[in-house]
This record gives structure tokens, C-alpha cells and sequence, in this order.
């Protein structure tokens, strides 16, 4: 699992979604892993559905882990142990940042388009442009703020690491039209 990337963060990741992964990883089927466990493939069906909310106990996720040969399982509980930092869980506005990022533009588009219609830009047509133009920065920056923390999570020697693959900046000067 060395150098596996992983997109999500294992802090918000749901329980189902981490049992699904833990699964995957393994490359086992429900009957091998029903006989690596011991237990009769109807339970393993139970315990690897798709949309499972339920949390096995400490002693089943040791068992699922063993099984599976991997320990993802038992990373994931630990970073749900771990205390709330600033980045943690801000990705989960991310598709709505990016909605708002969308409509701003929109609206900057829109803005522009009107006040081209007459072939020139008077001053409240141009604050108007600006004011959209401020709120697409604004925009821009949250969803950045929000892409950076989790841009580059890897899983490596047991355990996940964010590193900063990049950082992006953006440069918006203002001129008085």
C-alpha cells in the first residue's frame, strides 16, 4: 500500500466509504474473506455492504484488518481519534465553493455582456464590473483555501501524509477605468 494516493481524507471519510476501501485494497472477494474470518459469506455480505453506517467494534475491525492483510481499517479509527484541525473537514464545502466560484463568474459574465451591449462602459457599469470581479476573487480564494490542505495525500509507511504538491497564487490588480 506504499505510495498509494488517496484523495479523501480519512478524518470526514464515512464509515462505509472507509470499509469499502479497506476492501478494495485487499483485492479479496467476499467468500475469501469470509474464510479468511471464519464467518459464513452472508455476515461478510452484512459487514461489507455498500452503504454501511454501522461501526464494528475494535475486536471486528482487528479481525476485518487481519483478513484483509491491510490495516486501513485501523488508520482510519485512529484519525477519527485524532483532534479537529483548521483544514479537517473543509473540503466538505468544496463542491459548494466551487458552485459559488461558478455563479460568480456567471454573474461577472453577465455583467460584462450587458454593459458591452452599447459597445462602451460607463462608471456604473464598470463598479458593477468590479464589484463581480471582487466576488470572483473572493470566491477563488476559499476554494483555494480549502484545495491546498488536501491536494497530495499519500499513504505511506503506514500512514497517511498530506504533503503540498503545489500552491497556487493568484495575482488580480485593479485598474480605475
Amino acid at each position: 500500500m506504499a505510495g498509494f494516493i488517496m484523495e479523501l481524507d480519512l478524518k470526514v471519510m464515512p464509515v462505509g466509504a472507509a470499509i469499502q476501501q479497506a476492501k478494495l485494497l485487499s483485492g479479496l472477494t467476499l467468500k475469501q474473506i469470509a474464510v479468511r474470518m471464519e464467518i459464513h459469506e452472508s455476515v461478510a455480505k452484512k459487514l461489507f455492504a455498500e452503504h454501511q453506517d454501522r461501526l464494528p467494534d475494535i475486536l471486528e475491525v482487528v479481525a476485518i484488518c487481519n483478513a484483509l492483510g491491510n490495516r486501513f481499517l485501523l488508520d482510519w479509527m485512529l484519525a477519527q481519534l485524532e483532534p479537529a484541525t483548521a483544514t479537517s473537514g473543509g473540503h466538505r464545502s468544496i463542491p459548494s465553493q466551487f458552485c459559488s466560484l461558478s455563479a460568480a463568474f456567471g454573474e461577472l459574465s453577465h455583467a460584462t455582456g450587458e454593459a458591452l451591449a452599447d459597445g462602451k462602459i460607463n462608471a456604473s457599469e464598470a463598479n458593477v464590473m468590479m464589484k463581480r470581479a471582487r466576488s470572483v476573487r473572493e470566491s477563488s480564494d476559499k476554494l483555494m483555501a480549502n484545495l491546498e490542505p488536501i491536494a497530495g495525500q499519500i499513504f505511506t509507511a503506514g500512514k497517511w501524509v498530506s504533503k503540498t504538491v503545489c500552491t497556487c497564487e493568484t495575482e488580480v490588480s485593479e485598474q480605475n477605468i
